[in-house]
């Protein structure tokens, strides 16, 4: 996909969402939003792509039929899907599974709180995060709270494998700093209705489909259509009745979620205001930016009623690309910082040079079987170099052994990372290999040199774009090894020269910041501003 494609489809999908008929439902459709340039995202729009500059449908006369039979597949699958859902609902019928109910049991629990001051919408990755007193995302923000008197919910969304229920009670957490995990449904008439609201969305895309300015428009719009009916899209209504809820129920004056630009998110802002008048709605931007990451740096319009009130970066780099949006309007963006640069500081000494890789995939399973063969193809062809194969916690390595050409002849230098802590492998490493992860950010503030893995033909998905100095692309083993061996002879001969590592130690430190926990104390304030207001002026 070329780079004006991609904003092509990115604009034809905002005007969906944008338009005068738009609804929750076609909000919560995740295909709508274009998040980023990654493969893995952009796959999902490869016919729409091909169809761009076309004045009439491509194919044979037998293509409409296609179309309608791989409707009809898609449709079957989903429905089983989602009846698959009704069906749970009916097992939980007669049984206490709405964890959100008010009158719980539980003595001591937050569930039997009359208010809470934040609500926070993360998700959980790892079961073993349920042992860790900060969150995965958020890090220390709930304790920075209780510190300061205010009380908190954080709620989870599984994105693990482990079944939900057998994780509601475990996932608990009393007191101020509450937690809770979201059920995967809730009661057998909402899940029905919330496919009746999806059938009710499809019919609306159809009308708009009729009638769309051109062919394209009518594509997106047809496309849509498809997509409306779709666990993914009940899933995000089902947040979105369960964030109503939590409001009503706690009062919070903020509610704060991470913000990518996902369907998801614009549902639980939308369903905190449905809620409440005043609640002030947050966005922390918590990962990196793409050179073409589109949907956080616009608006869905609408009076706002989509979009976050504040947002808060990791760092001034980010913060900074926010600002200077003309689609965000003056949206409040503040600097918040990161719990993930613990020490606060840059490393005291210069790069090692040590002769290890410190292979970091995203946790897409596509994305870390390519560059874990990378890797070993390496390995192969260099055995004077070691790798160190380390998984992201969503994609623990068992789940994509498998799926590895020759794991079971792994080299000798080869190991895969069995630390919990990321700077111990940091701390054994010289260099890192890496395509989209952001922990490369991290790993430069260790000391280490970065190796982007890029693939012909594709948008560049490097998390460092815009970094000049110190890191290397390379597209083929070949031209990885000629790299880092005219490297290894360089360092080896300038060993006190580390200017273009100070260059990229400050590209990072502008990317992510110490945790300001003045910026919470900040965010609750305008939060108490904004309640204040609203009773000054209705009073």
């Amino acid at each position: 996909m070329t780079e004006e494609q991609y904003y092509r489809i990115a604009r034809a999908c905002d005007r969906l969402l944008r338009h005068p008929e738009s609804t929750v439902e076609w909000i919560a459709i995740p295909w709508l939003h274009m998040l980023n340039e990654h493969p893995v995202h952009l796959a999902r729009y490869g016919d729409l792509a091909a169809n761009l500059d076309s004045t009439r449908e491509r194919g044979t006369p037998l293509r409409p039929g296609l179309r309608l039979l791989k409707r009809g597949g898609t449709s079957a699958y989903t429905y089983a899907s989602l009846t698959k859902n009704l069906i749970q609902a009916a097992v939980h019928l007669g049984r206490r599974n709405a964890v959100l109910d008010a009158r719980d049991g539980q003595k001591g629990t937050v569930c039997a709180s009359k208010t809470v001051d934040a609500v926070i919408v993360s998700h959980l990755v790892n079961v073993d995060h349920l042992e860790l007193g900060d969150d995965f995302y958020f890090g220390r923000m709930q304790a920075v709270l209780a510190d300061a008197g205010l009380s908190s919910l954080l709620l989870l969304r599984n994105q693990t494998d482990h079944p939900t229920t057998d994780l509601l009670e475990r996932s608990r957490r009393d007191g101020p700093i509450g937690r809770l995990l979201l059920p995967d449904v809730t009661s057998l008439s909402e899940e029905a209705d919330f496919i009746r609201r999806c059938l009710k969305a499809r019919e609306q895309l159809r009308r708009v489909e009729l009638i769309a300015p051109s062919l394209f428009d009518r594509q997106v719009a047809r496309i849509a259509g498809d997509r409306v009916v779709s666990g993914d899209v009940v899933a995000n209504l089902r947040l979105y009745s369960q964030i109503v809820s939590v409001c009503r129920q706690f009062r919070p004056t903020a509610v704060i979620a991470l913000y990518e630009g996902h369907a998801w998110e614009r549902c639980v802002w939308h369903a905190a205001r449905a809620s409440r008048d005043v609640v002030l709605c947050v966005g922390y931007q918590h990962t990196i930016f793409r050179r073409h990451s589109y949907a956080v740096k616009r608006s869905l319009g609408g009076g706002g009623r989509y979009d976050p009130d504040l947002i808060l970066t990791v760092g001034d780099f980010t913060r900074d690309i926010l600002k200077a949006s003309h689609e965000l309007g003056d949206r409040c963006v503040l600097t918040l910082g990161t719990h993930r640069w613990k020490d606060g500081s840059s490393p005291a000494g210069a790069p090692m040079f040590t002769p290890t890789f410190l292979v970091l995939p995203e946790g897409i399973e596509s994305e870390c079987v390519y560059l874990f063969e990378f890797a070993l193809e390496c390995a192969r062809r260099f055995p004077g170099v070691h790798f160190i194969l380390r998984t992201h916690p969503v994609l623990p390595f068992g789940k994509i052994q498998s799926r590895l050409r020759g794991y079971r002849g792994l080299p000798a230098n080869v190991e895969v990372s069995h630390n919990a802590a990321i700077e111990d492998d940091f701390a054994r490493s010289g260099y890192v290999l890496y395509r989209g992860s952001s922990a490369v950010i991290y790993g430069i503030l260790s000391g280490l040199k970065p190796y982007y893995v890029g693939k012909p033909g594709e948008m560049s998905i490097d998390p460092l774009d815009g970094l000049l100095a110190w890191r290397e692309q390379v597209s083929s083993v070949g031209e990885f090894i000629d790299k880092y061996a005219s490297y290894q002879t360089r360092a080896h001969s300038h060993r006190n020269d580390d200017g273009e590592w100070r260059v990229a130690l400050a590209f990072c430190e502008r990317y992510v910041q110490p945790l300001k926990q003045e910026i919470i104390s900040r965010m609750m304030e305008l939060a108490k501003k904004a309640s204040r207001d609203e009773i000054a002026g209705n009073s």
